[in-house]
């Protein structure tokens, strides 16, 4: 069956936890929810719609889950990305905003590093700058210049985007005895809207005075023709949201110019656009000793890995409902969107990779069939 592309958009503000304890301890009296819904969280709420709509038995074992790929967040009709790693933003003394492109060092002889495996460099930091906080997701089309471009200097980077907006409400469980709360029932929740009105940014991220209305979406790419149409609960707290089906040229191609530089190069770049999951930690396991290996899918070609951006860890766990009993998962840590990964080509040809644009490289196949770790691929080279 060809893929279906599929929109959900928050009716109410969602609350996907964080991982952080929420219970009626001091310390553990406010949720607060992730920008984002784990890939999981979201395989599971199709998978649950689609068996609830065809009137599944869930009491019964399942024939195969239904793949999915994504989330990818749509802010107004325009897919964004996590802003990479590689990328360090920051101001000079005139309050000019630049990227700074990270690469790897170039050792010279007698020098090294501790870093985990053999042969792996440090990321060369040429100025002694502070990064600019803020910068959270960056447009496809930015994205995509960056893979090209960022390397040449002189990038400019888009105004920094913030965060979604953040919902806060109190909550109060009420003795109906006593018409008081009862104790430890006094909690927060901080949500995630997906609509907001704000006012409108020039391309120098200087305001004009104008409203604009914001929207935000999240994409699936979902294996199979079920109609998924409709209202349902997704997250904490029961909160709606709605599926829509959402036209197959909103999921992000690979652009040409990618391509291009992508034909022949001796140097590929790995950006994952959704949190991957790897046996090892940060390190695929499809990576050896000599941080050698070939991506899931891909039988054409040996990578090694030269070096690394990535940020720091997130949980994942959750609770497992299948057939009828009802169990945590285990705790398990995530390498979060926008990590960069910089590797050299050994055998075959960059181009064996253009079929994985989107693919999942997480190493566990139930991971890559809930959408964790879809990668960006594209050529990199030193800075100039």
């Amino acid at each position: 069956m060809p893929d279906q592309l599929w929109a959900v958009r928050g009716i109410d503000p969602l609350l996907f936890r964080d991982g952080r304890p929420f219970n009626n301890e001091k310390s553990g009296l406010s949720a607060i929810s992730l920008q984002l819904p784990l890939p999981g969280t979201l395989a599971g709420c199709v998978r649950t719609r689609a068996g609830n709509l065809s009137g599944r038995d869930w009491k019964q074992p399942g024939k195969g889950a239904i793949a999915v790929a994504g989330p990818l967040l749509s802010a107004n009709g325009t897919v964004h990305f996590t802003t990479p790693a590689d990328a360090l933003i920051f101001k000079d003394e005139d309050d000019t905003r630049h990227a700074l492109c990270l690469r790897p060092a170039v050792l010279k002889d007698g020098e090294g590093c501790d870093l985990p495996g053999r042969n792996l460099s440090p990321l060369a930091i040429t100025k002694d700058v502070k990064p600019e906080s803020g910068n959270v997701f960056w447009s496809a089309d930015d994205t995509f210049r960056w893979m090209t471009d960022g390397h040449l200097g002189g990038f400019i980077p888009p105004p920094a985007s913030g965060y979604l907006p953040v919902d806060e409400r109190v909550h109060v469980g009420i003795d109906p005895s006593t018409g008081c709360s009862d104790d430890g029932m006094l909690f927060t929740t901080r949500s995630t809207g997906f609509e907001d009105y704000q006012a409108a940014l020039s391309r120098e991220g200087t305001k004009d005075g104008a409203l604009q209305h914001n929207c935000w979406e999240l994409l699936l790419r979902v294996g199979s023709s079920t109609n998924l149409k409709g209202v349902q609960p997704l997250g904490g707290e029961r909160r709606l949201a709605v599926f829509s089906q959402a036209p197959s040229e909103q999921w992000p191609a690979m652009p040409a110019a990618v391509t291009a530089q992508l034909t022949g190069a001796a140097r590929v770049r790995m950006q994952v656009a959704t949190p991957a999951i790897f046996a090892r930690g940060w390190k695929p396991s499809w990576l050896d000793a000599d941080m050698q290996g070939t991506p899931p899918g891909c039988e054409g070609v040996t990578l090694r890995l030269v070096s690394a951006a990535i940020q720091r860890r997130e949980p994942v766990s959750g609770w497992d409902f299948r057939e009828g009993k009802s169990s945590p998962k285990r705790l398990r840590h995530t390498v979060p969107s926008g990590s960069v990964y910089l590797f050299e080509v050994v055998n075959g040809s960059a181009e064996a990779l253009i079929p994985l644009w989107l693919q999942p490289v997480s190493d566990s196949p139930y991971d890559r069939n809930d959408g964790y770790g879809l990668a960006l691929w594209s050529a990199w080279q030193h800075t100039k």
